[in-house]
């Protein structure tokens, strides 16, 4: 009589090795063929039988999600976890583990020694010892707390993991529609194979063959394909003819309004007796071109982007007396910004930026802060919503706001570095 092993692994655990002795002489060859999983090749073949890691870490789960009702969790998923025998893990115990030999330690009682003298003797030779066992289970425990920690962490980071797979899958079905070909709805609505295409979109070729209207044709579509691919060829023919829509003219470059040098005297009186802004400032931006009168009497504070490239207009009408303004048509709000740099040259490196609520407010505290000890940029963000230049600005040392609270708020979650200017009754000084 003799003995055939057999390996396997844990299907709910980590890895585990399971020896089952099987007495070859008590079964016969033909249930012994199906015990084992022999390949086409004679071998005995694991792979063949579980189809390999992946296909085995699947049915792990499987077998996990059955008996999860029985309070049977399923072993950490990517676990680089061994399994140890009890032999050996005994035998690790006993050479590891500091043992307390009584015999040893506890020292015989000298002649005419006090009870006293004999404890405190015994105390000093046992604290060294005591003081390694110690030791030795607090770090135990302490390992023990670390491991059921990194446990937590690892089942915790497998659900989340889960979720996002299969969030990805939704997104990926809702996102990307699988197209419907051409070819197959041709060969359903039967056409022959020769026969030339004259449409490239599913629904035009079912209106076209079948002379039906577009309801028409989404019902046979759902008829012949299912709902899902009905939707899609519907996503499809919208993003084709959007796409087909929005590139039929090229992007539109903006325009600023035509300047009037006649109604400019009225724009300068306006700026100056208003809103306090001094003349000499007023000339500077109206020959930089970056302030001017249009044919409508409007004061127009020409917004840009950081490179120079004019992309939009404020008009002021001098005649209202709020201080709301208007958008030039055309005008890419989103694009630009009116803004100005005072102090030192133009080739300085910019130190300091001021975010203001408005073209005029940066035209105010330009010039109650002149003259300008560094290289400043003056900024408008017209709204909570209006877009900040933050590649440029986060480089920036200094950052200033000058603005509602709710702007404010808006620019330090992007900005947190930016600090609130809150000036005085008489004047606009620029320390925060």
């Amino acid at each position: 009589m003799w003995k055939q092993q057999l390996i396997g692994c844990s299907l709910l655990g980590e890895k585990r090795i399971v020896r089952a002795e099987l007495h070859l002489d008590e079964i016969t060859p033909h249930v012994h063929a199906y015990l084992v999983p022999i390949d086409e090749r004679g071998k005995l073949n694991c792979r063949g039988l579980f189809g390999g890691k992946i296909k085995l870490s699947e049915l792990q789960d499987s077998f996990g999600d059955a008996v999860a009702h029985l309070g049977i969790s399923r072993g950490i998923k990517g676990s680089t976890a061994t399994y140890t025998t009890l032999k050996k893990y005994y035998s690790a115990v006993n050479q590891d583990s500091q043992l307390l030999n009584v015999e040893r330690f506890f020292p015989k009682a000298l002649v005419h020694e006090t009870g006293e003298e004999y404890r405190q003797r015994v105390i000093e030779i046992l604290t060294p010892e005591f003081e390694i066992i110690n030791y030795q289970l607090n770090e135990r425990s302490r390992l023990f707390r670390q491991k059921g920690q990194l446990e937590q962490t690892t089942r915790c980071g497998e659900t989340l993991r889960q979720q996002i797979e299969s969030e990805l899958e939704i997104l990926k079905t809702s996102i990307q529609p699988q197209k419907l070909p051409l070819e197959l709805v041709a060969y359903e609505l039967g056409l022959n194979q020769d026969r030339q295409l004259h449409s490239s979109d599913a629904i035009d070729l079912v209106m076209q063959v079948n002379q039906c209207k577009f309801d028409d044709a989404l019902v046979w579509l759902c008829d012949r394909f299912g709902s899902e691919r009905m939707l899609a060829a519907v996503k499809n023919q919208a993003v084709d003819k959007a796409l087909s829509i929005a590139h039929q003219k090229s992007h539109t470059q903006f325009v600023p309004p035509s300047p009037s040098p006649s109604h400019w005297q009225q724009v300068e009186y306006y700026l100056k007796q208003k809103h306090s802004i001094p003349q000499s400032l007023v000339q500077i931006l109206y020959k930089r071109k970056l302030i001017y009168a249009d044919i409508k009497g409007n004061a127009v504070f020409l917004a840009r982007s950081l490179r120079g490239e004019a992309t939009g207009a404020y008009l002021y009408s001098p005649n209202q007396s709020s201080n709301d303004f208007i958008l030039h048509s055309g005008s890419k709000r989103s694009k630009g910004w009116f803004h100005l740099s005072m102090g030192e040259s133009s080739e300085t490196a910019t130190k300091k930026a001021v975010l203001v609520e408005s073209p005029i407010k940066a035209l105010q505290l330009t010039a109650s802060n002149a003259p300008h000890k560094c290289r400043t940029l003056y900024l408008s963000v017209d709204s909570e919503y209006a877009p900040l230049p933050l590649e440029y600005l986060r480089n920036m040392p200094t950052i200033v706001t000058f603005m509602p609270f709710e702007r404010i708020v808006a620019v330090q979650k992007s900005l947190p570095h930016a600090m609130e200017l809150k000036p005085n009754d008489s004047s606009h000084e620029m320390e925060p």
